[in-house]
């Protein structure tokens, strides 16, 4: 097998809430897959299109594909891409998908569910594709956006998957279906998602399938909770980016004492795993001891998966010194003697040692997307977070 090969594309559909499609939800800086949206076509005249069937034959071969660089960036620093997780996990089981021409038999047996962008958070690194709130932020000060952002909010469009074919499709592949995953907006707020849910539980599916959720975890009730655990197997991703007030701050307009309340309420079966994801961006990557000492209390039942933002690149924590980096690094490897699990704990410190150099523009894009959000939101992130202050400095030298 070639260091290039993955096996996402043979067994993944990956969609967006307009309908667009990818290859992977890590794809970095592609553009949608051209001529197609599940809003208005079949699956099966996107799966085995030839668009696809080139690109898995390209996975075949081992080319380097630049869309798939985020990966190849993840594993450079030591750490597991999603590539090499996704192999190891599914390889043996779905390899007899894997034919020289590229096309797959069947239909993808991973489906990502982004029925639309209804969200209850802002999150910074988020987007109006994926959040309402920040679509209604940004459509209202469309004139104050960069060139990006603004496409961004182009991209954003009413007529969603939950409101197309694409659950008329499922219905029709459900019973090939093995796992279902999770994403917004924020899916637990989501009506057709619910239902959907509510419909697979009655019908029976929920008994075999594995259910993959990402949630902000804004909102849990018990119905919720005792949907989740009809079904045979699954992981919960509770988004958690920081402690306290940095939290609140990044994943606007989120409040920590209710964030806290309801990741308690959190119990699932033993066929369950369930795992807190951090974001880690130039913001918080100073300060994740707090979140770390939070943590300890649940380490029994939750692991915890720091994800490195490298899209968009505004947000990179190679834009702070270096060697403040490794002096938080090193006091993050001062809880592995009382950390159960080290994974995470190697992955952000891993991160926090890059030696990346950033762009220039990186550093531009950050300042104006930053004030940008403060004057909007009538916030002050120098005071919370003083570090990124440097950002503003080197800019200053720069010019």
């Amino acid at each position: 097998m070639n260091e290039n090969f993955c096996i996402i594309p043979f067994i993944v559909l990956n969609c967006r809430p307009n309908g667009t499609l990818k290859t992977c939800s890590q794809a970095e800086g592609a553009e949608p897959i051209p001529g197609f949206n599940l809003n208005q076509d079949k699956l099966e005249s996107f799966w085995n299109s030839d668009w696809m069937m080139d690109f898995r034959r390209r996975k075949i071969a081992g080319e380097r594909i630049s869309q798939c660089e985020g990966c190849k960036r993840v594993e450079k620093t030591g750490n597991k891409s999603k590539r090499q997780i996704y192999l190891e996990r599914f390889y043996d089981k779905y390899k007899d998908r894997i034919n020289p021409n590229g096309y797959v038999n069947e239909m993808p047996a991973w489906w990502e569910f982004r029925l639309s962008s209804v969200c209850n958070s802002a999150c910074l690194i988020c987007t109006p594709q994926n959040s309402t709130l920040i679509e209604k932020e940004h459509r209202k000060r469309y004139h104050q956006l960069s060139k990006y952002d603004r496409e961004q909010v182009d991209g954003c469009t009413k007529n969603q998957l939950g409101n197309g074919r694409f659950l008329r499709d499922f219905w029709k592949h459900v019973d090939s279906i093995d796992a279902i995953e999770l994403h917004g907006g924020e899916p637990l707020i989501d009506d057709n998602v619910i239902d959907t849910l509510e419909k697979l539980v009655n019908l029976g599916h929920s008994k075999r399938m594995h259910l993959h959720v990402h949630s902000n975890i804004n909102k849990i009730d018990d119905h919720i909770i005792d949907l989740l655990n009809e079904f045979q197997s699954g992981w919960f991703g509770a988004s958690i980016d920081a402690y306290g007030e940095e939290n609140d701050f990044l994943r606007w307009p989120s409040r920590w004492d209710i964030v806290d309340s309801n990741f308690r309420r959190i119990h699932l079966h033993s066929g369950w795993s369930k795992t807190i994801t951090s974001s880690v961006t130039v913001y918080q990557c100073l300060t994740l001891w707090k979140l770390l000492d939070w943590y300890l209390e649940f380490q029994n039942e939750w692991d915890i998966y720091f994800y490195h933002v490298h899209s968009p690149d505004r947000f990179a924590v190679e834009m702070i010194d270096i060697e403040k980096r490794r002096e938080a690094a090193n006091e993050i490897e001062s809880y592995k003697p009382i950390f159960l699990r080290h994974t995470g704990l190697d992955l952000l410190i891993n991160m926090l040692r890059s030696e990346r150099a950033p762009d220039i523009s990186e550093y531009r894009n950050f300042i104006t997307y930053n004030d940008f959000k403060d004057n909007i939101r009538s916030q002050d992130s120098r005071s919370l977070f003083p570090h990124i202050g440097e950002i503003y400095d080197k800019m200053y030298d720069a010019i």
